[in-house]
């Protein structure tokens, strides 16, 4: 199934080079595509980074654990547990609020199309064909967005 991401990527990321290509003449829309293929090359370079050296960051994570795991033998042991604990909750709390925005983000971004009449994709990019033209492929449409 990795392959199947990796695939996905890379047809979403030539996808979104396209639109860059075809952008050329508005500096706007150049700059926004630009942008949104940078970051997406990212994202594609770290997960794929991740699924080459997910073991050595299981050793890593092994390694971590076991000293995380070590109870300190003295008077500060509450002061110590008071700590983690705290450091434990701001950690989640800031996860929470960190996972409800860009979920946020991502619910708007996605839905925005929804809400207009033009009904565009949320990125620019060029398909083969036009299938992303829901007057001419609407079956195309729904599934690419």
């Amino acid at each position: 199934w990795h392959y199947f991401v990796y695939f996905q990527c890379i047809f979403c990321f030539f996808s979104l080079i396209s639109g860059v290509f075809a952008s050329f003449g508005d500096l706007v829309n150049l700059g926004r595509d630009l942008v949104f293929s940078i970051t997406f090359l990212f994202i594609m370079l770290r997960i794929v980074f991740f699924g080459f050296y997910a073991d050595d960051f299981d050793e890593v994570l092994g390694a971590l654990e076991e000293l995380h795991r070590r109870e300190p033998i003295s008077s500060a042991a509450e002061e110590v547990a008071a700590t983690k604990r705290f450091h434990f909750l701001a950690l989640s709390a800031m996860l929470t609020l960190w996972t409800s925005s860009i979920g946020a983000f991502c619910g708007i971004k996605i839905s925005t199309p929804l809400w207009m009449e033009s009904q565009l994709l949320p990125f620019h990019v060029v398909w083969p064909y036009q299938l992303d033209d829901p007057s001419k492929h609407l079956i195309c449409h729904v599934i690419i967005y």
